[in-house]
């Protein structure tokens, strides 16, 4: 869990730093650290949910977490985005 609690830590550090200056050289270095921290939590977030789900459970509670990262965020960051860029960001960073 401490390893997930970092990964969201530097998650939204990233996104803040974006709503604070986004210029065309920290996205860049944004995306790399950004991707760096997602490539951190999903995998940390799949075996939790595999660990702490029974046997039987195991393939639902992993398609679930899979369904909620793939549509679940893309439909609530494309409604967001459509707000304006900026603000979209400021939402999602503080959500994080």
């Amino acid at each position: 869990m401490p390893l997930a609690f970092a990964a969201v830590t530097v998650i939204a550090l990233v996104i803040a730093g974006l709503v604070a200056r986004p210029v065309s050289g920290t996205l860049v270095l944004a995306a790399v650290i950004l991707g760096t921290g997602t490539a951190v939590l999903y995998p940390t977030l799949a075996a939790l949910v595999v660990d702490r789900a029974e046997a039987m459970e195991r393939g639902l509670a992993l398609g679930t977490l899979s369904a909620s990262w793939a549509l679940v965020g893309t439909f609530a960051l494309a409604f967001i985005e459509s707000r304006g860029t900026r603000r979209g960001v400021a939402v999602i960073g503080g959500a994080s």
